[in-house]
């Protein structure tokens, strides 16, 4: 579904249905935990051969816990998609994620404060509500490596009203 790109909603988003799955995932906290997060996750995933084909794997995060006013110290995980075999390994986890139905457009790091409130305001103004779901920052560039820009997809669960 394509918008069109005003200040107030994102350029395009589309619904998309994630399936269930596993993901391999890590947990940082700090004033600006996220490169923290994606070093310790890419490392173990380097060391595993994960990261041979970007086609086979997404990766993710979000605010884990988010930041709220006063507080600079928040949560950021990072997800890996990995398969059935993977064992978890040190500080890096396996857990399974149910999947759903989200809402998602793209953006740049550098807006992406922006574009998720846009992406919010869409949602609440189309046929859908938020869903239950966790929100997903899908970052289609590397994290941490120095790609300008930096792309992401931004996930927001929605359910039908």
């Amino acid at each position: 579904m394509n918008l069109n790109n005003t200040p107030h909603s994102p350029p395009a988003v589309r619904i998309v249905t994630l399936p269930p799955g596993r993901v391999a995932y890590y947990q940082a906290s700090g004033e600006h935990p996220e490169l923290a997060a994606w070093k310790v996750l890419l490392e173990w995933a380097d060391k595993n051969g994960l990261l041979a084909s970007r086609s086979s794997f997404g990766l993710f995060g979000f605010d884990n816990p988010p930041p709220s006013p006063g507080k600079p110290v928040y949560g950021y995980e990072v997800w890996i998609t990995v398969g059935p075999k993977t064992e978890e390994e040190g500080p890096v986890k396996i857990k399974d994620f149910p999947g759903g139905t989200y809402a998602v457009t793209h953006t740049e790091l550098n807006a992406i404060g922006e574009t998720w409130k846009q992406l919010v305001r869409w949602v609440k103004a189309g046929p859908y509500d938020e869903g239950a779901g966790q929100c997903l920052e899908e970052h289609l560039s590397t994290p941490g490596k120095a790609a300008d820009p930096q792309l992401l997809s931004l996930y927001l669960p929605i359910s039908e009203t």
